[in-house]
């Protein structure tokens, strides 16, 4: 029924889309999930080298994120340079194919 509240003592459910679900008593949140076997657990060695593997990869990436960063700011810049001392004549906004004007209105003479 809506409006009511759990009887006390009771576990408290919700419910989302139809879906019911127990939550953990006085937390608001679902149960912890089961605890995992200690030998499936990892261990505290394990975890630390996972850790550096995964730092050392962090670093190599944003080594070689700065190294291609570096690389693209000194092709734009010889990019820009090159359109600047350009002649006019060959910039790519001057090279604009335009239609020749047909100047004479004269209509051909009949036979």
């Amino acid at each position: 029924m809506v409006g009511q509240l759990p009887a006390p003592g009771s576990t408290p459910r919700t419910t989302c889309a139809g879906r019911s679900s127990v939550l953990a008593p006085g937390s608001g949140m679902p149960p912890a999930s089961p605890q995992v076997p200690d030998r499936q657990r990892a261990t505290l060695a394990s975890l630390l080298r996972r850790l550096e593997a995964a730092t050392a990869r962090i670093r190599d990436l944003e080594s070689e994120n700065r190294q291609l960063r570096d690389a693209l700011e000194h092709a734009l810049g010889e990019q820009r340079a090159a359109a600047i001392l350009a002649p006019a004549a060959t910039r790519p906004e001057n090279t604009m194919q335009k239609e020749p004007r047909r100047h004479s209105r004269k209509r051909p003479e009949a036979p």
